[in-house]
């Protein structure tokens, strides 16, 4: 039993501090919609900006759509080649839909990958158009809101009830602000239908 545990902790000292980089929220075959969070994950180094002599350490690097990588040679900065020289562990990611394909390598001071290079799996991910029902509610919603406070400004002017308390008891309503009012909430009334239907 002593030796079985004793293997036990040996495998599981290995396995936590082996030196690995990897995607922590991401995995192959995931549908997003951009923009989309990318968390990077990091074992068995520290994390230090470029340009930072601290042994043991580096930063991330995210490749996009790269299928070769010059290990020996500093990784270039490009719009498939995103550098986090500051030491950053995530980032929003917009990518047009589609199939994508992400690695992450972790480089040095010089943004040169190490030797041997740390590297996370290569992940496939398929961006996805933002579907036309959610953008319509979307545009519906703040029309409503914005219907719901014009309708509550006319009650106001027209001396409701319910926002009286609110004002002092000699108040003054100038009859132009309440048409400015009635007229304005008439013409969303109108007019948010239409602009709805050619969406």
């Amino acid at each position: 039993m002593k030796l079985f545990l004793r293997i036990l902790l040996i495998l599981f000292s290995i396995n936590a501090f082996s030196e690995k980089v990897y995607f922590i929220n991401l995995k192959d075959g995931d549908e997003l919609k951009s923009p989309f969070l990318i968390q990077f994950g990091l074992s068995g180094k520290g994390i230090a900006p470029a340009g930072t002599d601290v042994d043991n350490t580096g930063h991330h690097h995210l490749l996009i759509n790269v299928d070769e990588v010059n290990y020996s040679m500093p990784i270039p900065s490009s719009k498939q080649h995103l550098h986090f020289g500051l030491g950053q562990t995530e980032t929003k990611l917009s990518l047009p839909p589609g199939r994508h394909k992400l690695q992450l390598i972790l480089g040095d001071k010089y943004h040169v990958p190490h030797d041997p290079p740390l590297v996370s799996e290569i992940i496939e991910v398929k961006v996805i158009e933002s579907s036309f029902l959610e953008v319509t509610l979307l545009f519906t919603t703040v029309l409503s809101v914005f219907m719901i406070v014009l309708a509550v400004r006319v009650l106001d002017l027209r001396g409701s009830p319910v926002t009286k308390s609110f004002h002092k008891p000699d108040r003054q309503i100038d009859p132009n602000d309440l048409e400015r009012a009635i007229r304005g909430h008439g013409n969303l009334i109108e007019y948010a239908p239409l602009f709805l239907i050619l969406m």
